[in-house]
């Protein structure tokens, strides 16, 4: 189960990755248009989410008040992603508004990711969730640890990127002579 829930983060992480910063920033430089900055900031906080659930559900074993921490963590992405959904329509706007198949994939994005948090929560015994102050540990498995934490390297450069770019906006000329990202 661990191992399937793996690849299904890893998937997300790929449609995330490629929604995220292909898409959003350089294809239509999001955090450099007034009218997008705020869909920005909230990519910028979900990713730094993201990161931080990556730590203490996946990587660390949480168990007690570092369980519901880190679901606490689920919840406020969980809040971000519906306020950024009931935003980003209006914010586009002015860009033309979203493209048809940038909804397919935040509904895949979306789907691989509760597939994966689910799966992994599966592994969680009624006692891990006994409210105590309960101990973080250091997963056991060599590759599921190493895989985590390389994606846990990847999605920090990807929340620091976000966050310099809402403060330093810059405009990328790439939408001109990439074509991978047509939708």
């Amino acid at each position: 189960m661990l191992e399937l829930s793996l690849v299904l983060l890893s998937i997300h992480s790929l449609i995330a990755f490629y929604d995220g910063v292909i898409l959003h920033i350089f294809k239509f430089n999001l955090h450099y248009h007034q009218e997008t900055r705020f869909e920005h900031l909230l990519h910028s906080f979900r990713a730094l989410l993201f990161s931080l659930i990556l730590i203490f559900l996946f990587i660390l074993k949480p168990e007690g008040v570092w369980l519901y921490f880190a679901i606490l963590l689920l919840a406020l992405d969980f809040v971000l992603e519906i306020i950024d959904i009931k935003t980003e329509g209006l914010s586009r706007l002015k860009l033309g508004g979203l493209p048809n198949n940038e909804y397919l994939l935040h509904a895949l994005a979306i789907t691989t990711r509760v597939a994966a948090i689910s799966l992994w929560l599966s592994q969680f015994k009624s006692q891990d969730y006994i409210f105590h102050l309960g101990t973080l540990e250091l997963i056991k498995d060599g590759y599921l640890q190493n895989s985590l934490i390389q994606m846990f390297v990847s999605s920090s450069v990807v929340t620091f990127f976000h966050f310099y770019l809402f403060f330093k906006p810059v405009k990328f000329q790439l939408n001109k002579w990439v074509s991978c990202c047509e939708l």
